[in-house]
C-alpha cells in the first residue's frame, strides 16, 4: 500500500459448522486494524519510493519476515520496539550472491529463504539459506554446487524444508539439518515434490506427484511419505501444519472446484464450502489454536478469510479503502500478514483491536463537534469540527493506538499523547475513508491519553473523528 490506511472489520459468521480442533471459541464479532511495516529505505536515498515490500511470514511474537526490491532483492526481518520500524540485515556476503529473501521465520527470529546470483552470476543459481544470529548458512541444493533451491519453512530447532532441483531434472522436497545436511524427501511415485511447512515434531507437509503425474497433498514423517488424498477430485496440496498435526491446504472436489481444507486426524474436511459466493479457495496457514487463514475467489475478485471456532469470517467485509489480501500467515493472537507479492512500500499487518466509534462515552470533546452520516465511515457516521482549538481526547489502556478518519477535503490537527506533541496531521493528503490519520505503538501495555486539536486550516477547516482503535499486542 502506498497510503496510510486503517482496516476495521466486523465479522459475519456462518451458521454452518464443521468439526475442528480449534481451541478458540466461536465468536459473532472480531475486529482488526491494519498497521504498516516499511519503507525499507528512505526516498531521499534512492530518489523515489518503489521498494515493493513483501511480508511472507509472522511468528508467535508478531515478528515479520519478507523481502523488498529497492534495487536487488533485500531480505528483512522486523520486530517492534516502540514504533513500527523495519530493519534489514542487508545482502548476503557469501560468494557472488546479490538477491536474497526471507520466506519464513521461527519463534527465535531465525529466518529461512533463498539467495541467488541472478544479477549476473555464471552459472545462474539460487540456494536455500538459513539466517541466525551467527549469520548466513548456505544450504546448497540437491544438485550439489549447481541448481536451484528455496527454503519455505524453519522450525525452532532450525530444521529447514523446501524444494530443490535434482540431478535428474526434477524438483524434490528436501529437509535440511545442521547435522545431516540436505536430504531428498522423494515423491509419491511421480516426478516432482515440494515441502512447504513443518512443525516441532518434524512432521513435514507439501505436495508430491503420484504415478499419474497429479499432485497430491503429502505428509512426510518417520522416513516415509503419506498421500493425504483429495476432496474427491484430481489434485491437492498442503500448505501448513501446526504442532498438533492439523494440516491445511487446498484440494479439488468431485465437481472439479478447488476448496480449502483442514485435516484433523485422517480426514480432509472441506472448509471452502463455507465461503459464501466463493468459486475457489485455498488455506494458507494454521496456527496452534487450529485457526486458519486463506484466500478465495468470488464474484468481486479475490478476498481473504479467517476460519476460527468452526465459523468462517470474510476479512474484506466492512472495509472500503483497505483492499489488499491479508490471508497469508497468522499466529495464535490472530495477527495476520498477506504472504504474497505486493507492489507497495509498506507491508500490512492485521492486528485484533477494540474499536471505539465517534459516539463512545470514552471520547471527551471540547468545542463544537457535529455528528453526520458518512457512507464510508465505520458504522456510518463521523464527528467533525471546524473551530480552532476544538479537541477530542481518548484515554485507553493498550499497546497501540489508531486515530481513524476520512481524508481529502479536510484540514490539519495536532496530535498529543500523554501531553506531548507527537505529530501535526494533514487530513488533506490523499483521499478515502477509514484512513490511519495517526498510529503509535508503545513498549508495553499501559494507560495513555491521545488528544486531537483542530487547527482550522484556511480553506479546509474540517477535522473528523471516525473512531479510535486499541490493541494489546
Amino acid at each position: 500500500m502506498r497510503r496510510n490506511v486503517i482496516l476495521v472489520l466486523t465479522a459475519l459468521t456462518c451458521a454452518c459448522l464443521v468439526g475442528s480442533a480449534s481451541a478458540r471459541a466461536a465468536s459473532t464479532s472480531h475486529t482488526w486494524a491494519a498497521y504498516q511495516v516499511g519503507p525499507m529505505e528512505t526516498c531521499v536515498l534512492n530518489g523515489d519510493c518503489d521498494d515493493d515490500i513483501t511480508a511472507w511470514d509472522i511468528n508467535a511474537k508478531g515478528w515479520v519476515a519478507g523481502e523488498a526490491f529497492p534495487d536487488y532483492h533485500w531480505p528483512w526481518t522486523w520486530h517492534e520496539l516502540s514504533v513500527p520500524t523495519p530493519t534489514s540485515p542487508g545482502h548476503t556476503t557469501t560468494g557472488d550472491f546479490t538477491d536474497t529473501g526471507f520466506l519464513a521465520i521461527n519463534s527465535k527470529g531465525d529466518t529461512a529463504g533463498y539467495t541467488s546470483n541472478e544479477q549476473g552470476g555464471d552459472p545462474s543459481e539460487t540456494q536455500a539459506i538459513l539466517h541466525t544470529s551467527g549469520g548466513y548458512t548456505l544450504l546448497g541444493t540437491l544438485q550439489g554446487s549447481t541448481g536451484d533451491a528455496w527454503a519455505y519453512a524453519v522450525n525452532d530447532a532450525d530444521t529447514v524444508v523446501g524444494g530443490s532441483t535434482t540431478n535428474g531434472g526434477t524438483e524434490h522436497a528436501f529437509m535440511w539439518t545442521a547435522g545431516g545436511g540436505m536430504v531428498d524427501l522423494g515423491t509419491l511415485g511421480g516426478a516432482d515434490s515440494w515441502a512447504t511447512s513443518l512443525n516441532g515434531s518434524t512432521q513435514i507437509v507439501g505436495w508430491a506427484e503420484v504415478a499419474s503425474g497429479k499432485r497430491h497433498a503429502a505428509l512426510w514423517q518417520n522416513g516415509s511419505a503419506a498421500d493425504l488424498g483429495t476432496l474427491g477430485g484430481a489434485e491437492s496440496a498442503a500448505n501448513s501444519i501446526n504442532q498438533s498435526g492439523e494440516i491445511v491446504g487446498w484440494a479439488d472436489t468431485k465437481a472439479g472446484a478447488q476448496h480449502a481444507f483442514i485435516r484433523t486426524g485422517s480426514k480432509l474436511v472441506d472448509i471452502g464450502k463455507l465461503l459464501t459466493g466463493a468459486t475457489s479457495s485455498v488455506a494458507n496457514d494454521v496456527d496452534n489454536n487450529g485457526d486458519v487463514v486463506g484466500t478465495a475467489q468470488g464474484p468481486n475478485g479475490e478476498f481473504s478469510w479467517l476460519y476460527t471456532g468452526g465459523s468462517m469470517i470474510n476479512l474484506q467485509q466492512h472495509t472500503v479503502t483497505w483492499g489488499d489480501i491479508a490471508g497469508g500467515a497468522l499466529n495464535t493472537t490472530l495477527q495476520i500478514v498477506p504472504r504474497g507479492e505486493t507492489t507497495s512500500v509498506y507491508a500490512p499487518v492485521l492486528e485484533p483491536v477494540a474499536a471505539y466509534d465517534e459516539t463512545s462515552a470514552r471520547i471527551h470533546y471540547t468545542g463544537t463537534w457535529t455528528r453526520s452520516a458518512h457512507a464510508g465511515a465505520w458504522r456510518g457516521h463521523v464527528k467533525t469540527a471546524t473551530q480552532a482549538g476544538a479537541t477530542a481526547s481518548f484515554t485507553f489502556t493498550g499497546r497501540r493506538i489508531w486515530w481513524i478518519a476520512p481524508v481529502g477535503t479536510y484540514g490539519k490537527a495536532r496530535v498529543y499523547v500523554d501531553g506531548a506533541l507527537k505529530s501535526t496531521v494533514d487530513l488533506g493528503n490523499g483521499s478515502g475513508d477509514r484512513q490511519t490519520a495517526f498510529v503509535q505503538a508503545f513498549a508495553g501495555v499501559g494507560t495513555h491519553t491521545i488528544k486531537i486539536v483542530v487547527l482550522s486550516t484556511p480553506g479546509r477547516t474540517r477535522v473528523a473523528i471516525d473512531a479510535f482503535a486499541v490493541s494489546q499486542h
